[in-house]
């Protein structure tokens, strides 16, 4: 049964695997998937595919952010001059290039209004109140 669903042997691949795929290179997913005997063009497809569902979670998330934006002004910095804090909390916010990938969209989605914002995340965060809590002092503190 499995052979029929190809190579991956499974239904779907899951988050964490489709960031540890996008993050390195083509020819870094054969490791991911031992035994798959995969083809340089098969493992480059997985890649791009990968790649293209991150772009497309980062472009999401953007699209949230801009209407946010656009309703509260967040995104802009505060009246006192200080940059707006952003508080990441998700595993595909610490995929490297994520964050950098979904202001782009968003400056992008605000056009000539210049975003003021710092993304942060802490690595073991999570939303019981440990996390917001460190986030909060973190923005008190200037950054």
């Amino acid at each position: 049964e499995s052979a029929a669903r190809g190579p991956l042997a499974a239904e779907s691949i899951e988050g964490p695997e489709v960031t540890r795929i996008a993050s390195g290179r083509p020819e870094h997913v054969d490791g991911l998937f031992p035994g798959a005997d995969l083809s340089a063009v098969q493992a480059e497809t997985i890649w791009t595919i990968c790649r293209l569902v991150m772009a497309r979670s980062a472009l999401h998330a953007a699209l949230v952010l801009s209407a946010i934006a656009r309703r509260t002004d967040f995104g802009l910095g505060g009246p006192d001059g200080r940059p707006d804090l952003l508080g990441m909390e998700g595993s595909v916010w610490k995929s490297p290039g994520y964050p950098e990938l979904v202001r782009r969209y968003w400056q992008a989605l605000e056009g000539d209004r210049a975003l003021r914002v710092d993304f942060a995340a802490e690595k073991s965060f999570d939303a019981s109140s440990a996390g917001p809590l460190y986030l909060t002092a973190l923005h008190e503190q200037g950054g």
